[in-house]
């Protein structure tokens, strides 16, 4: 840098020559130091500016997404709510088509077990003209023992009296039997199922048959255990299924030459099986299919009513077994009835 100055005086200029290196250096420095501060300024302004850029949008996204939210909940709520009322609906039909489903259950199994009885009292009335025999014939008995206790009275024979008395109440015991049979096989049964013997329906049914059985000179065979044997049932409908099953057996021979019904009974671990044989002539093709079917029946009209394998069927899956029939392969038919083995608790049998 050059300074210059005048001096009149002397008539000089005086110039001075000054090194202003330094001085560069200086400015140059305080240049380079306000551009670094101008650009730390400016970085740290947009620093601010994208934090609050950043801030500004995540306040704006959470506002979003909480907006969101509370659509998707209030969304959630109404199909809850419309979800929860139709299931309400649903449950509340399911309740009523529950209620009628016992009610229709319950119709059904009145109408059962009134057709059971009904079945039983058809049985019965089938059974009229043997128990009528049955009945007559110790009713003869009786007055015969009558007429002769009073002529022995009348000549004085006090002890020929008192035997002919004696049989008279043998008579009566026996008529009060066969009429305990029945009114046992009439009674109108719960249907509740029990430890049965099964030897006590069989006698029972044969009881009630005898006189049928008699009547067309059928041999009736027994193959049954020598120890007791328990099943699933109730023995009143137990009875009653033996009675429509024999009793069909004894239609079946009762126009044969040979005439003879086996029944036989096996016990094979938890399952009894009851066997019923009879000597007929079997089950024709087209109506072994038909058999349990109701109101199917072979007989004459006015002999049957085509229910007593129907119902024997109905009843049999009420114990929890089966039954079915077949030919046998040495002729007749065999009528087979699994039944569920039970041991009886001490007092519960029947």
């Amino acid at each position: 840098m050059i300074q210059s100055r005048n001096m009149p005086d002397e008539g000089w200029t005086v110039h001075i020559l000054s090194d202003i290196s330094h001085v560069d250096d200086y400015i140059r420095n305080m240049m380079l130091l306000v551009a670094v501060f101008f650009v730390a300024l400016f970085l740290t302004c947009m620093l601010l500016y994208n934090r609050r850029k950043a801030r500004l949008e995540r306040i704006l996204l959470e506002k979003h997404s909480r907006r969101l939210l509370q659509e998707a909940n209030e969304q959630l709520e109404q199909k809850v709510q419309h979800r929860t009322l139709e299931l309400t609906r649903a449950n509340a039909r399911l309740h009523e088509e529950i209620e009628e489903h016992k009610q229709t259950e319950t119709e059904l199994r009145t109408t059962q077990d009134e057709l059971i009885q009904a079945g039983k009292l058809a049985a019965i009335g089938q059974m009229a003209a043997s128990i009528t025999h049955e009945i007559n014939q110790p009713l003869s008995a009786i007055r015969m023992y009558a007429e002769n206790a009073c002529i022995f009275l009348d000549q004085q024979q006090p002890e020929e009296a008192r035997e002919n008395l004696t049989d008279i109440a043998a008579v009566i015991g026996k008529m009060a039997e066969i009429t305990n049979h029945l009114k046992s096989f009439a009674r109108k049964s719960p249907g509740d199922t029990a430890p049965v013997l099964l030897s006590g329906p069989i006698t029972s049914a044969l009881t009630l048959l005898s006189m049928r059985a008699q009547k067309h000179a059928v041999h009736i065979r027994h193959e049954l255990p020598t120890e007791d044997v328990f099943v699933l049932a109730d023995p009143i409908r137990m009875e009653q299924v033996l009675v429509n099953v024999i009793g069909n057996s004894l239609d079946a021979v009762s126009g044969e030459q040979r005439r003879e019904i086996c029944i036989e009974i096996q016990v094979k671990r938890q399952i009894v099986r009851l066997m019923i044989h009879d000597s007929g002539p079997g089950i024709a093709a087209e109506h072994i299919n038909r058999l349990f079917d109701p109101f199917f029946t072979t007989k004459e009209e006015g002999k049957g009513l085509g229910l007593g394998l129907s119902l024997s069927l109905t009843i049999i899956r009420d114990f929890g077994g089966t039954i079915k029939a077949e030919n046998h392969p040495q002729g007749g038919t065999v009528v087979t009835m699994e039944l569920k083995r039970i041991e009886p608790k001490k007092g519960k049998s029947v």
